[in-house]
């Protein structure tokens, strides 16, 4: 209002400036009283004509903030309805909010970290598999009563309260439900596939229970915490690429776990990570510091032809049990067997 009253107040002035000095041309005073008035008429409706499209140009504006403001409360109520519905003991009505929360990620870029921390939440909720993937149980007679251990396990080991009952959520419609979660994650952080990519995205997935066969080829995140995750089915990594810090420690991989040609840009730890089954780290390349102290679970990893960056660190890299770090030209070292090993493998 203020602007419109400035603007239309200067058009006035500065018009009516400009066509009275054309009034001594005049010879005569009636003339000259005429021009006076048009000139006053000209500079009034110069300052209307200012003003109203001062104020045309304000409301614009105006609309535009409503329409971003009706739009800002759109996507937050379809993100907490999508919220509240993850939580639903109904596997549809489940899928349904992935499948919403996938949908405002892709048209709201500036919300797919805080979506992706939704999703990976949902993730990291105590959850025991069906009992026909028995990689995840112990050799218990009774299927329910393994369930039971293992959410009570679990929720002790997050720091959780301990489940006086196990959730309704049937166990097999769940299994798929977290299956087209990390579908989702997938899809969304490998470039080049013709699916919107999602950059420089971190994955918190600290305890999780991931089925299926976790599935990153080609991904480049950010960053990745996969602390005492369980990975039932191994995990398919070849390619990945995590800028920054990878943690892997105590994390399970009940099945093979590859990471062929893999690039971590910071600190890899696999320390007291449990590998079942053989894995593959062949050419993967480490820039910052690793450990692989202290694994267990008896799979043999395979690191031929991986390399790792040599740098004057406060701790030494720890490689796998059976492998030593050879220094090679170029600041960088290879992954070798060690002479033990080596002669118990021959």
């Amino acid at each position: 209002m203020v602007a419109t009253l400035i603007t239309a107040v200067a058009a006035i002035w500065i018009t009516t400036a400009w066509l009275l000095s054309a009034v001594d041309d005049a010879t005569v005073s009636t003339d000259r009283a005429r021009v006076r008035v048009e000139a006053v008429r000209t500079g009034l409706a110069a300052g209307a004509g200012s003003g109203a499209a001062v104020g045309l140009l304000l409301a614009f504006r105006r609309q535009a903030h409503q329409e971003h403001d009706t739009a800002e409360r759109r996507i937050t109520e379809l993100y907490s309805t999508a919220a509240d519905q993850l939580g639903s003991e109904k596997a549809p009505v489940r899928l349904t909010a992935l499948y919403t929360l996938e949908r405002l990620a892709n048209d709201n870029p500036r919300q797919q970290q805080t979506i992706v921390n939704i999703i990976c939440a949902y993730l990291r909720m105590p959850y025991a598999v069906p009992y026909k993937y028995p990689a995840a149980y112990s050799n218990d007679a009774n299927p329910e009563t393994s369930r039971r251990n293992i959410l009570r396990y679990r929720a002790m080991r997050m720091g959780h309260p301990t489940p006086l009952e196990v959730p309704n959520n049937e166990p097999h419609e769940e299994y798929q439900v977290r299956a087209i979660a990390q579908g989702i994650l997938s899809a969304h952080l490998r470039p080049g596939t013709g699916e919107v990519f999602w950059p420089d995205i971190s994955l918190d997935l600290m305890g999780a229970t991931l089925t299926n066969g976790l599935d990153l080829t080609g991904c480049s995140i950010h960053s990745a915490n996969f602390r005492r995750a369980t990975f039932i089915h191994g995990a398919s990594c070849d390619y990945i690429k995590i800028a920054g810090a990878a943690y892997f420690e105590n994390a399970i991989f009940a099945g093979p776990a590859n990471f062929k040609k893999a690039t971590f840009g910071d600190v890899a730890y696999f320390r007291k990570a449990t590998f079942k089954s053989r894995s593959l780290f062949r050419r993967t390349f480490f820039t910052g510091h690793i450990n692989f102290d202290a694994l267990k679970g008896g799979g043999d990893l395979l690191l031929e032809n991986a390399k790792v960056a040599i740098t004057d660190m406060e701790q030494p890299h720890v490689p796998p049990a059976g492998w030593r770090i050879e220094t090679i030209d170029g600041g960088s070292g290879r992954f070798v067997r060690s002479p033990t090993s080596a002669s118990a493998g021959a």
